[in-house]
């Protein structure tokens, strides 16, 4: 009989360290699940579904009416994985497409009665940080700007010595431009020029490093990583020379539908993309200038969960955190206070 309260005892408290993340964004709808936050970054569930709620945002002003029926069958089908999982611990976070839809507040209604939990629309610098503090925690030192790229928006961030020292949002991202009736991307270039010259941070100091964030931008370096015949198939970390990538960055730029078509080892949902990323990231490092560019598999929504748990946690005590855990993993190690 004791040794059956202890055991459940035990179930209750591994119930409650598990903890989810959904992230609504203007291309795609991810879940995340994780064991423990604060012991591992590591989700054993990790799950997308590109909805486009955003698509023609620009052009209606509202959310696209498949996007919506879409998004919201998935969002009940997460709904009914936590259920059964018995995960109460959630954090729901949303970016530009709730912020800015004149429709939005019904579907805000309608996730927030079927998860009872109210959803956190983040403002645009606050994207911006919490992409910032989701690249702090998968490298040792961060030093330079961090780029993050979604379908509706793109937040910029420095990072000095791992102070966030600089953010803002910008109106750029891949799904909103594919869309948009005005910026076409023969006049991309000339765009995005105007409105990283109104940044006057950006120009004031160069960056040694550029950590970019975001699915399309994974695609595009792991396009890279393939192309190139890189040995180790791991995209986080994965860096290249500013003069090598420009070259690279000016190739997919180009490339017609036709092209498009023929492009291996990224999904297809990502292809449509990669032009309108590739000049984005060359407008971005011509003023930043940075003499590495990296890929951050972390971002938003890790960051999002660290300003919740370590705001007042030093890197010892996360550190001390992941290596318990990763003891009690291998059974193989005993931890000594």
């Amino acid at each position: 009989m004791e040794l059956k309260v202890i055991k459940n005892k035990q179930n209750l408290k591994l119930r409650e360290s598990k903890l989810a993340i959904i992230d609504i964004g203007s291309n795609s709808i991810r879940m995340l699940i994780y064991d423990d936050f604060t012991s591992s970054r590591v989700p054993f569930f990790n799950e997308k579904a590109v909805c486009e709620l955003g698509k023609n945002l620009d052009k209606s002003k509202k959310l696209h009416k498949s996007g919506k029926i879409y998004a919201l069958k998935v969002l009940k089908r997460f709904s009914e994985i936590l259920n059964v999982s018995k995960i109460n611990n959630l954090k729901i976070i949303a970016t530009a497409v709730l912020r800015e839809a004149t429709d939005a507040k019904p579907f805000i209604e309608e996730v927030e009665y079927l998860f009872k939990k109210n959803i956190n629309i983040l403002t645009g610098e606050e994207e911006a940080e919490s992409s910032a503090e989701g690249v702090k925690i998968g490298f040792e030192n961060v030093d330079g700007l961090v780029a993050d790229l979604g379908g509706g928006s793109l937040e910029l961030a420095r990072v000095e010595n791992n102070v966030v020292t600089n953010k803002t949002s910008l109106p750029v991202g891949v799904l909103r431009l594919i869309n948009n009736p005005i910026v076409k991307k023969r006049n991309l270039p000339k765009y995005l020029k105007n409105l990283l010259r109104d940044e006057k941070w950006l120009s004031k100091k160069k960056f040694n490093n550029l950590y970019l964030v975001g699915g399309t931008w994974r695609a595009l370096f792991k396009l890279h990583l393939f192309q190139n015949e890189y040995p180790v198939h791991i995209i986080h970390q994965y860096s290249i020379e500013n003069e090598k990538l420009t070259k690279f960055l000016e190739k997919i730029s180009s490339f017609n539908k036709s092209k498009l078509k023929s492009v291996e080892y990224i999904s297809k949902s990502r292809t449509p993309y990669l032009p309108y990323s590739s000049i984005i990231l060359e407008e971005i490092m011509n003023i930043a200038n940075p003499k590495n560019v990296i890929c951050s598999i972390s971002g938003i929504r890790e960051g999002s969960l660290a300003k919740d748990l370590f705001k007042n946690s030093d890197s010892n005590f996360v550190f001390n955190k992941s290596l318990e855990h990763i003891s009690k993993k291998k059974r193989r190690f005993r931890i000594y206070i």
